[in-house]
């Protein structure tokens, strides 16, 4: 990649064949995906040689977990990855992201039209039929979302 790099990517190139790393990516991943990895990479490789994560406890977890897993790929590339491992347990940092049962909360309690939240619900019931009881319950009964999680999981304990 021919394109100009910041002072902090300068302290892992010498380190790092971006070259053979990109091809690798590229063998492994999806276009887009192996595009993602060699950008953050390029920026974060910094941290994961400089054996310091503490920059990226300031990212977003969204942004987080996109940059441990190209920094995970780039160790396993360097053969590093025990290090890795150890740097992301060490500054305790996570991979994992929400899950679905904290999106769907998340998105239940940012609602500002009604008719939009009633759409959502359409859309979630018919593309995880699973889900459509719990859906009902938490539009039929009125209880705030924390409410209809431990009513509904009361249920499922005494069922």
């Amino acid at each position: 990649m021919n394109r100009r790099s910041s002072p902090r990517e300068d302290f892992g190139s010498s380190f790092v064949d971006w070259d053979g790393f990109e091809s690798c990516l590229f063998r492994e991943y999806r276009v887009r995906v192996a595009r993602d990895r060699l950008s953050y990479a390029r920026r974060f490789a910094h941290c994961l040689l400089g054996r310091d994560f503490s920059e990226l406890r300031r990212l977003s977890d969204d942004k987080m977990v996109h940059v441990l897993k190209a920094l995970s790929a780039l160790a396993k590339f360097l053969g590093v990855y025990d290090d890795f491992k150890r740097l992301r347990r060490n500054y305790g940092l996570k991979w994992g992201g929400k899950s679905s049962d904290d999106l769907i909360i998340a998105r239940l309690t940012k609602v500002v039209d009604e008719s939009e939240l009633y759409e959502w619900i359409r859309k979630v019931k018919a593309a995880i039929p699973s889900y459509a009881v719990f859906m009902d319950f938490i539009t039929s009964t009125g209880l705030r979302y924390e409410e209809a999680i431990n009513a509904w999981n009361l249920i499922i304990d005494l069922a």
